[in-house]
């Protein structure tokens, strides 16, 4: 459980690159249907600039980052 001290808290933005096929096979696994998220030409045509990530996307970046603390 997160501590109550910790609501409202922010981190400061943070920018890194993921390989767009994990974030094709992400949102095929969640089932979404956005082509947003698996078309670079369609997420382009809607003013992005590369495909979105999935909505828990950032979770599995922290379950990452606490595997690459063990090595």
């Amino acid at each position: 459980m997160i501590g109550k001290n910790l609501i409202g808290y922010s981190f400061d933005p943070a920018q890194l690159t993921v390989e767009a096929g994990r974030l094709k096979f992400v949102s095929k696994a969640l089932g979404l249907t956005d082509p947003v998220y698996i078309d670079v030409d369609a997420a382009q045509s809607q003013g992005y600039s590369i495909l979105l990530a999935p909505p828990t996307f950032t979770y599995m970046l922290e379950s990452d980052a606490l595997d690459l603390e063990e090595l």
